[in-house]
C-alpha cells in the first residue's frame, strides 16, 4: 500500500513531524550503531539497485537521527547529511509502508522545502521505512528526481523488496563476528551470497556480492529475495546439497552448470556454508560460488584428447590388418599366381572390415566437423561402387 502526497493547496508547508515513539526509535537507531560509520560495498549495492530499478537519478539509505538525516549510502546526492527540517523522510518515518510525493512544488508538506525550492531541485520521492522487528522506523531506503513521475507496481514492489534486504542486512551487521565475515566477502573474488529465513519459511538471499553478479550476470535487485540456490534453484543435486548442509550443519559442496542471462553456459562449484547460532539454531545459510567454467572445458578437452589417442590407436590396429592382407594379395598378382577364392575373399573381408571401422570412427565426436587438410576428410571412407 502507498501512502501519495496531498496536490496543490494552501498554507505553508508542514514540518515532518515526529513519530510518537521518537524517543524509542532513535535509541533504537542509535544501538545499530551505524550513523558515521564509512561507506559499504554492501549497502552501496543496495542503493544503486533502487535507482537502477526505478530508473532514478538520485536515490539514498538515510537514516533519520533526532535533528539530521544521515546518508549511509547515496546515489547523485551530494551532501553527507541534511537537516531533519526539510527530510522528504522524516515524513516517511511516520508510517510502515511507501511513501510517495509525486510533485512536491504542489505538495503543501514539502513545497517551500530549500531542496525543492533551489538545488537540487526535488520534485519527486519515493522512500521505503526501515522497519526493526519491534516496529520503529530507522529511516528509508528512497529514490528521488527532479521532474515529477510516478513508480509502477513493479518499481514499487522492488523497493519494498530492497528497503527489507537493507533492514536484513543491519540486522547481520549488528553481530559483530558476522560484520566481519560480511566485509571479508566484499573483497573476495567468489561469488558469494548469504541468506536468511524469509516470512515464506524459505531460506532466500539478502545479499550478493559484486563478484557473485558479475559471474551470474545478474543485477542485485534480481537476486535480492531468490532462493539460496540460485542462479541453479531446479537443479536436484543442488538442492540436495543445501538440505545436506541444512541437516548436517556443516559445509557441502557441489558443482552444476546453468545458462547465464548471455545465453552462455557456465559451471559452478557451489559450497553451501550455515551459520548457526551457540544452540545450533540456523542464523543464515553463506553459499560460495567458483567460476569453474574453464577448469570443465579443459577436463572435456582432455578427455577429447585421451580419445582421440585410443581412437587413432584403433586406427593403426585396423589399417595394418588391411596392409598386410594387401602386401599378400599383390604378393600373389606380382609372382603371376593365380589367385583363389579363398585369397580373394579374405582380401575382400579385409577391406570391408577396414572401411567399417573407419566409417564409424569417422562418426566420433573428436572427429566430427575438424577442419580437413585440402578440404577432403582423411578418414573419408564411403564405399566404392563395384563395377
Amino acid at each position: 500500500m502507498t501512502r501519495s502526497a496531498g496536490r496543490e493547496g494552501t498554507g505553508p508547508a508542514v514540518p515532518p513531524p515526529l513519530p510518537p515513539n521518537e524517543d524509542l526509535r532513535v535509541a533504537a537507531l542509535r544501538a545499530y550503531d551505524i550513523l558515521d560509520t564509512a561507506e559499504e560495498e554492501i549497502y552501496n549495492a543496495i542503493t544503486q539497485a533502487a535507482a537502477d530499478a526505478c530508473a532514478a537519478p538520485m536515490a539514498s539509505l538515510t537514516f533519520v537521527d533526532s535533528t539530521r538525516q544521515w546518508f549511509k549510502s547515496k546515489i547523485g546526492l551530494t551532501d553527507r547529511e541534511t537537516s531533519r527540517d526539510i527530510s522528504f523522510c522524516a515524513h516517511a518515518i511516520n508510517g510502515n509502508t511507501l511513501f510517495v510525493v509525486e510533485d512536491a512544488q504542489t505538495d503543501e508538506r514539502v513545497k517551500s522545502y530549500s531542496n525543492v525550492t533551489g538545488s537540487p531541485g526535488l520534485r519527486f520521492y519515493a522512500g521505503m521505512p526501515l522497519i526493526t522487528s519491534g516496529g520503529l522506523a530507522l529511516g528509508t531506503l528512497c529514490v528521488l528526481d527532479t521532474v515529477p513521475r510516478k513508480l509502477t507496481e513493479l518499481q514499487s514492489q522492488t523497493l519494498r523488496a530492497l528497503a527489507d534486504s537493507a533492514m536484513r542486512v543491519l540486522n547481520l551487521r549488528r553481530n559483530s563476528g558476522v560484520a566481519l565475515f560480511a566485509k571479508a566477502v566484499d573483497m573476495t573474488s567468489d561469488g558469494v551470497t548469504i541468506s536468511d529465513l524469509a516470512p515464506d519459511g524459505k531460506l532466500r538471499i539478502l545479499y550478493a556480492n559484486n563478484s557473485f553478479l558479475h559471474f551470474t550476470g545478474c543485477s542485485y535487485h534480481e537476486v535480492i529475495n531468490q532462493l539460496c540456490t540460485f542462479p541453479i534453484s531446479s537443479h536436484h543435486s543442488v538442492e540436495e546439497a543445501c538440505e545436506t548442509a541444512l541437516q548436517r550443519a556443516q559445509a557441502t559442496t557441489v558443482e552444476a552448470k546453468f545458462h547465464a542471462p548471455s545465453h552462455s553456459c557456465l559451471w559452478d562449484r557451489i559450497s553451501f556454508v550455515p551459520y548457526v547460532d551457540e544452540g545450533g539454531r540456523l542464523k543464515y545459510m553463506v553459499a560460495v560460488h567458483r567460476d569453474i567454467t574453464v577448469a570443465k572445458e579443459a577436463e572435456t578437452q582432455l578427455q577429447q584428447l585421451h580419445a582421440m589417442r585410443t581412437t587413432l590407436s584403433t586406427v593403426d590396429h585396423v589399417v595394418r590388418n588391411f596392409m598386410n592382407a594387401a602386401q599378400l594379395y599383390s604378393e600373389h598378382v606380382t609372382s603371376g599366381r593365380a589367385i583363389e577364392q579363398p585369397m580373394q575373399d579374405l582380401f575382400h573381408d579385409a577391406l570391408e572390415k577396414t572401411r567399417k571401422h573407419l566409417t564409424s570412427l569417422n562418426q566420433l565426436s573428436v572427429f566430427k566437423d575438424r577442419p580437413t587438410p585440402f578440404g577432403v576428410s582423411l578418414l573419408e571412407t564411403n564405399p566404392c561402387e563395384d563395377d
